[in-house]
Protein backbone atom coordinates (compact mmCIF):
# COMPACT_ATOMS: atom_id res chain seq x y z
CA UNK A 1 0.00 0.00 0.00
CA UNK A 2 1.48 3.23 -1.08
CA UNK A 3 0.99 6.31 0.83
CA UNK A 4 0.70 9.69 -1.21
CA UNK A 5 2.09 12.98 0.03
CA UNK A 6 0.54 16.20 -1.56
CA UNK A 7 1.77 19.66 -0.53
CA UNK A 8 -0.61 22.57 -0.95
CA UNK A 9 1.00 25.93 -0.57
CA UNK A 10 -0.49 28.19 2.08
CA UNK A 11 -1.69 31.65 0.71
CA UNK A 12 1.08 34.00 0.71
CA UNK A 13 0.52 37.00 3.45
CA UNK A 14 -1.95 40.01 2.64
CA UNK A 15 -0.98 43.67 2.04
CA UNK A 16 -1.53 44.95 5.76
CA UNK A 17 0.15 41.98 7.31
CA UNK A 18 3.32 42.56 5.15
CA UNK A 19 3.47 45.96 5.92
CA UNK A 20 3.25 45.10 9.55
CA UNK A 21 6.08 42.88 9.02
CA UNK A 22 7.87 45.36 7.66
CA UNK A 23 7.08 47.95 10.59
CA UNK A 24 8.37 45.04 12.92
CA UNK A 25 11.70 44.67 11.00
CA UNK A 26 11.97 48.59 11.30
CA UNK A 27 11.62 48.43 15.16
CA UNK A 28 14.12 46.10 15.53
CA UNK A 29 17.00 47.90 13.52
CA UNK A 30 16.20 50.81 15.68
CA UNK A 31 16.23 49.78 18.50
CA UNK A 32 19.55 47.55 18.04
CA UNK A 33 21.24 51.00 16.53
CA UNK A 34 20.21 52.59 20.37
CA UNK A 35 21.67 49.68 21.61
CA UNK A 36 24.83 50.19 19.87
CA UNK A 37 25.09 53.78 21.22
CA UNK A 38 24.46 53.09 24.40
CA UNK A 39 26.90 50.96 24.98
CA UNK A 40 29.95 53.17 25.23
CA UNK A 41 27.56 55.13 27.97
CA UNK A 42 27.06 51.69 29.91
CA UNK A 43 30.75 50.60 29.62
CA UNK A 44 31.59 53.91 30.95
CA UNK A 45 29.07 53.97 34.00
CA UNK A 46 29.68 50.39 34.92
CA UNK A 47 33.68 51.15 34.99
CA UNK A 48 33.46 52.92 38.11
CA UNK A 49 33.41 56.86 39.23
CA UNK A 50 35.92 58.95 37.50
CA UNK A 51 39.41 59.76 39.33
CA UNK A 52 38.76 63.60 41.04
CA UNK A 53 41.11 65.96 39.60
CA UNK A 54 44.34 66.52 41.81
CA UNK A 55 45.15 69.74 43.70
CA UNK A 56 48.15 71.45 41.81
CA UNK A 57 50.34 74.46 43.12
CA UNK A 58 53.06 75.72 41.43
CA UNK A 59 56.29 76.51 44.13
CA UNK A 60 58.87 77.22 41.60
CA UNK A 61 59.35 77.91 38.04
CA UNK A 62 62.27 77.14 35.92
CA UNK A 63 63.26 77.48 31.96
CA UNK A 64 61.47 74.11 30.86
CA UNK A 65 61.05 73.17 34.35
CA UNK A 66 58.26 73.74 37.32
CA UNK A 67 58.49 72.09 41.18
CA UNK A 68 54.78 71.62 41.67
CA UNK A 69 52.57 70.62 44.66
CA UNK A 70 50.25 67.72 43.43
CA UNK A 71 48.01 66.70 46.27
CA UNK A 72 50.43 67.97 48.89
CA UNK A 73 53.12 66.08 47.58
CA UNK A 74 55.79 67.73 45.66
CA UNK A 75 57.33 66.81 42.44
CA UNK A 76 60.01 68.10 40.19
CA UNK A 77 58.98 67.92 36.34
CA UNK A 78 60.88 68.97 33.04
CA UNK A 79 58.79 69.62 30.20
CA UNK A 80 57.07 66.53 28.45
CA UNK A 81 57.46 64.56 32.04
CA UNK A 82 54.56 63.18 33.54
CA UNK A 83 53.90 62.44 37.46
CA UNK A 84 52.38 59.41 39.30
CA UNK A 85 49.19 61.38 39.62
CA UNK A 86 49.06 61.77 36.02
CA UNK A 87 49.76 65.39 35.66
CA UNK A 88 52.26 66.15 32.48
CA UNK A 89 54.48 69.32 32.58
CA UNK A 90 53.56 70.71 29.38
CA UNK A 91 55.55 73.75 29.54
CA UNK A 92 57.54 76.45 32.16
CA UNK A 93 58.79 79.58 32.02
CA UNK A 94 59.25 82.64 34.23
CA UNK A 95 55.81 83.75 33.50
CA UNK A 96 54.07 80.36 34.84
CA UNK A 97 53.45 77.12 33.72
CA UNK A 98 50.89 74.59 31.55
CA UNK A 99 50.03 71.36 32.98
CA UNK A 100 47.54 68.79 31.36
CA UNK A 101 45.81 66.16 33.38
CA UNK A 102 43.01 64.11 31.92
CA UNK A 103 43.50 65.42 28.30
CA UNK A 104 43.00 69.31 29.96
CA UNK A 105 45.54 71.79 30.17
CA UNK A 106 45.54 74.52 32.58
CA UNK A 107 47.95 77.94 32.44
CA UNK A 108 49.12 78.06 36.52
CA UNK A 109 50.68 80.84 37.92
CA UNK A 110 53.18 81.11 40.79
CA UNK A 111 52.01 80.37 44.04
CA UNK A 112 52.40 83.47 46.39
CA UNK A 113 50.61 81.46 49.53
CA UNK A 114 52.17 78.61 50.18
CA UNK A 115 56.32 79.05 49.39
CA UNK A 116 56.85 80.04 45.68
CA UNK A 117 59.78 80.63 43.35
CA UNK A 118 60.50 81.82 40.01
CA UNK A 119 63.64 82.00 38.08
CA UNK A 120 64.00 84.64 35.77
CA UNK A 121 66.28 84.66 32.54
CA UNK A 122 68.86 86.79 32.97
CA UNK A 123 70.28 88.02 35.35
CA UNK A 124 69.50 84.96 37.38
CA UNK A 125 66.82 85.72 40.07
CA UNK A 126 64.75 84.09 42.59
CA UNK A 127 61.50 85.40 44.16
CA UNK A 128 60.65 82.59 46.76
CA UNK A 129 57.07 83.07 49.24
CA UNK A 130 57.75 81.62 52.44
CA UNK A 131 55.29 78.87 53.96
CA UNK A 132 52.93 78.77 56.58
CA UNK A 133 55.52 79.48 59.24
CA UNK A 134 57.16 82.32 57.05
CA UNK A 135 60.56 80.20 56.47
CA UNK A 136 61.89 80.12 52.62
CA UNK A 137 62.57 77.13 51.20
CA UNK A 138 64.27 76.76 47.39
CA UNK A 139 65.21 73.27 45.73
CA UNK A 140 69.04 72.96 44.75
CA UNK A 141 72.14 71.13 44.12
CA UNK A 142 75.15 70.20 46.55
CA UNK A 143 77.97 68.55 44.33
CA UNK A 144 75.39 68.33 41.62
CA UNK A 145 73.12 66.14 44.11
CA UNK A 146 69.51 68.08 44.11
CA UNK A 147 68.73 68.45 47.59
CA UNK A 148 66.30 70.95 49.41
CA UNK A 149 67.26 74.31 50.86
CA UNK A 150 65.92 76.22 54.10
CA UNK A 151 67.05 80.29 53.55
CA UNK A 152 68.56 81.08 56.62
CA UNK A 153 70.56 84.47 56.77
CA UNK A 154 70.99 83.61 60.48
CA UNK A 155 73.41 80.66 59.63
CA UNK A 156 77.14 81.36 59.03
CA UNK A 157 77.58 78.81 56.55
CA UNK A 158 75.57 75.75 54.90
CA UNK A 159 74.83 73.47 57.55
CA UNK A 160 73.92 69.46 57.09
CA UNK A 161 72.78 66.95 59.57
CA UNK A 162 75.60 63.97 59.84
CA UNK A 163 72.71 61.93 58.24
CA UNK A 164 71.86 64.19 55.48
CA UNK A 165 75.76 64.32 54.71
CA UNK A 166 76.46 60.52 54.67
CA UNK A 167 73.56 60.38 52.13
CA UNK A 168 75.22 63.05 50.20
CA UNK A 169 78.03 60.65 50.28
CA UNK A 170 80.08 63.75 51.17
CA UNK A 171 83.73 63.03 52.56
CA UNK A 172 83.19 65.39 55.60
CA UNK A 173 85.72 63.40 57.77
CA UNK A 174 88.38 65.03 55.99
CA UNK A 175 87.68 67.87 57.55
CA UNK A 176 88.02 69.90 60.49
CA UNK A 177 86.37 68.84 63.66
CA UNK A 178 85.13 71.63 66.15
CA UNK A 179 81.52 72.39 67.58
CA UNK A 180 78.94 74.38 67.40
CA UNK A 181 75.72 75.20 69.19
CA UNK A 182 72.64 74.29 68.66
CA UNK A 183 68.92 74.25 70.29
CA UNK A 184 69.49 70.50 71.47
CA UNK A 185 72.96 71.89 73.11
CA UNK A 186 76.90 72.07 72.05
CA UNK A 187 77.97 69.19 69.97
CA UNK A 188 80.40 68.25 67.73
CA UNK A 189 80.56 69.32 63.93
CA UNK A 190 82.95 69.20 60.96
CA UNK A 191 84.23 72.03 59.06
CA UNK A 192 84.62 71.22 55.23
CA UNK A 193 84.65 72.75 51.72
CA UNK A 194 81.74 71.54 49.26
CA UNK A 195 82.94 71.79 45.79
CA UNK A 196 79.61 73.35 44.53
CA UNK A 197 76.06 74.81 45.60
CA UNK A 198 73.59 76.06 42.94
CA UNK A 199 70.20 77.17 43.28
CA UNK A 200 68.11 78.75 40.45
CA UNK A 201 70.96 78.71 38.44
CA UNK A 202 73.36 80.58 40.27
CA UNK A 203 76.73 78.53 41.49
CA UNK A 204 79.10 78.64 43.81
CA UNK A 205 81.97 76.84 44.26
CA UNK A 206 83.91 75.75 47.39
CA UNK A 207 81.44 76.99 49.59
CA UNK A 208 81.91 76.71 53.49
CA UNK A 209 79.97 73.54 55.52
CA UNK A 210 79.74 72.64 58.92
CA UNK A 211 78.31 69.23 58.65
CA UNK A 212 76.72 68.48 62.42
CA UNK A 213 76.83 65.41 64.35
CA UNK A 214 73.24 63.49 64.36
CA UNK A 215 70.19 64.62 62.61
CA UNK A 216 70.08 68.11 63.06
CA UNK A 217 69.23 70.20 61.45
CA UNK A 218 66.17 68.60 60.25
CA UNK A 219 66.25 70.80 57.08
CA UNK A 220 69.49 71.91 55.26
CA UNK A 221 70.51 75.59 56.15
CA UNK A 222 71.28 77.53 53.28
CA UNK A 223 73.39 79.94 55.20
CA UNK A 224 75.64 83.04 54.66
CA UNK A 225 78.70 81.30 53.03
CA UNK A 226 76.56 80.83 49.83
CA UNK A 227 74.11 83.88 50.19
CA UNK A 228 77.02 86.31 50.64
CA UNK A 229 77.62 85.53 47.13
CA UNK A 230 74.17 86.68 45.62
CA UNK A 231 71.92 89.64 46.32
CA UNK A 232 69.71 89.81 48.76
CA UNK A 233 66.21 92.08 49.13
CA UNK A 234 62.89 91.80 49.94
CA UNK A 235 59.88 92.93 48.11
CA UNK A 236 57.01 92.91 50.83
CA UNK A 237 56.83 89.32 52.30
CA UNK A 238 58.93 88.09 49.01
CA UNK A 239 62.27 87.33 49.34
CA UNK A 240 64.64 87.96 45.96
CA UNK A 241 67.95 86.30 45.20
CA UNK A 242 70.07 87.69 42.30
CA UNK A 243 73.30 86.97 40.60
CA UNK A 244 76.05 89.34 41.46
CA UNK A 245 77.40 90.28 38.23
Amino acid sequence: MSLRMQYTPRSLPSAGWRLTLAAIGLVTLLLASAASRASPALMAASSGPKAAEPRIEVLALFPGRALLRIDGEQVVLRAGERSDHGVVLVSADNTGAVVSWGGRQRELALSRQSGGMQVEAAPQEIRVSPNRLGQYYVPGQINGQPVSFMVDTGASMVAISQRQAQQLGLPYRQGELGSVVTAQGQTQAYYFYLESVEVGGMRAEYVQAAVIEGDYPVDILLGMSFLSQVRLEHDGSILLLQERR
